[in-house]
């Protein structure tokens, strides 16, 4: 059958999809799918499905030679099948492979004293920025590593970020930024910073995607930070910086107030840490008790060393999660059912008050007519005079009084089926959905 007459059924795999995306152009897709061709695009990408290059149907049109990819395996925040109306962000209920860590995967090896592709350019960046009030750096640009240090420590905490991301690289695991659209969560390193919270609120500078070690499938969090130390400083309205106070020039600062602050200490740590929504690991090694080279071996392998307890982690927290979402779905059941029986009596009970209406009403407009029909049969007894000046107030009041038909009122009334009917045509139908 030709793939351009069938039509799409959902959810669509990645093979189903990237079949399709190189059987017809992308608007022809689109509008089977019912979305946009941008919007398909954007889902493409987030499941990494290869789409032809512009110009690709034109060649084919005419003949010329045309080369189809193969479809790559799927990385590990891919999404591995999409419905239209669920967004193109992946579950954070998608479970992970366990890592075989006896395995070694291929390796990269850099050329001596090169940088980590996520870190060139990073130090003139951070020294573009501004700085917090207590002295750390806060680059404008957001899709940096997660780093947090003053200008006195960054050639420090780069070359140890370099010497660690290489570390990992050559042992055959990725050091990159998490995926757009990942549900994945990036850990606060204030509490390092500020552990008893003595200062008012300081907003440091945190990077849009967290930096991320990937073990198989398995994401690790990972950040550097450097420690602060809480001492006396003066503040400086110039620089709008707090500076430490030097006991030995302490006269220099006796016309100002001074108050305690986190101010960085020169002291590195690196934190390694879960991204997953529901679980929680952390580790964090300090660097000033070895040295530097012992430090990023221990740092390393105990990092990838950690990524089947993560795994289960993770595991754990989608059954959790699981869990949670059948306990919902029994709750919203029982919720719809209780719901639609108050629906339905609420419906009796309105039909029924209606229907009492319009029965008084029917009474009230026969003894009506009861009245003018008795009024002419008197009158019309009369002599001509008095029927005539009588018939004409007869009329006056009908007209007055209006017509009365009680057979309208029966039309205008809604049975109990047909007032739940209504609903389901209203904001209530979700009651009623399959």
């Amino acid at each position: 059958m030709d793939p351009k007459s069938q039509d799409v059924s959902f959810p669509l795999d990645r093979i189903t999809l990237f079949d399709l995306v190189w059987s017809m152009p992308m608007t022809a897709l689109a509008e089977k799918c019912g979305v946009s061709s941008s919007y398909l695009a954007r889902v493409c990408t987030q499941m990494s499905v290869p789409r032809p290059e512009r110009g690709y149907w034109a060649k084919l049109a005419v003949g010329k030679k045309v080369t189809k990819p193969s479809l790559p395996a799927p990385g590990p925040e891919d999404m591995l099948e999409w419905s239209k109306g669920e967004g193109i962000t992946p579950s954070s209920n998608r479970r992970i492979r366990r890592p075989d860590i006896t395995q070694h995967p291929r390796t990269i090896r850099r050329a001596r004293g090169s940088w980590h592709p996520i870190l060139r350019d990073v130090k003139e960046l951070f020294l573009k920025g501004r700085e917090t009030e207590n002295g750390y750096l806060k680059p404008h640009k957001k899709i940096l590593p997660d780093l947090l240090v003053s200008s006195e420590g960054l050639e420090k905490l780069l070359k140890l970020a370099n010497n660690l991301y290489w570390s990992f690289e050559e042992k055959g695991h990725r050091v990159t930024f998490e995926p757009k659209h990942s549900n994945l969560l990036r850990r606060s390193p204030e509490k390092y910073i500020e552990p008893e919270a003595l200062n008012s609120y300081t907003n440091y500078w945190s990077p849009y995607r967290s930096t991320l070690i990937y073990v198989g499938e398995v994401a690790i969090g990972l950040k550097l930070i450097e420690l602060s130390e809480s001492v006396e400083c003066v503040y400086d309205s110039s620089t709008h910086q707090y500076i430490r106070v030097n006991k030995k020039q302490q006269n220099v600062y006796k016309y100002s107030w001074t108050t305690k602050q986190n101010i960085p200490a020169g002291k590195f740590v690196v934190i390694a840490y879960s991204p997953y929504p529901g679980t929680e690991w952390e580790k964090l090694w300090h660097t000033g008790v070895r040295k530097r080279r012992e430090i990023i071996e221990n740092i390393t392998s105990e990092t990838i060393a950690s990524a089947p307890t993560i795994c289960k982690l993770h595991d754990e927290a989608v059954e959790r999660a699981e869990k949670r979402r059948r306990e919902c779905e029994i709750k919203r059941q029982e919720y719809k059912r209780a719901e639609q029986v108050r629906l339905r009596l609420k419906a009796i009970e309105d039909s029924t008050s209606q229907l009492k209406d319009i029965i008084d009403k029917w009474d009230e407009v026969e003894r009506i007519k009861g009245f003018f029909d008795q009024a002419e049969h008197v009158v019309s007894g009369l002599d001509v005079t008095q029927r005539n000046e009588l018939m004409i107030r007869i009329d006056a009041a009908r007209q007055m009084i209006g017509e009365n038909n009680a057979l309208n009122s029966l039309k205008s009334w809604r049975t109990p089926e047909e007032r739940m009917d209504e609903l389901k045509t209203t904001r209530s139908s979700w009651l009623y959905d399959d």
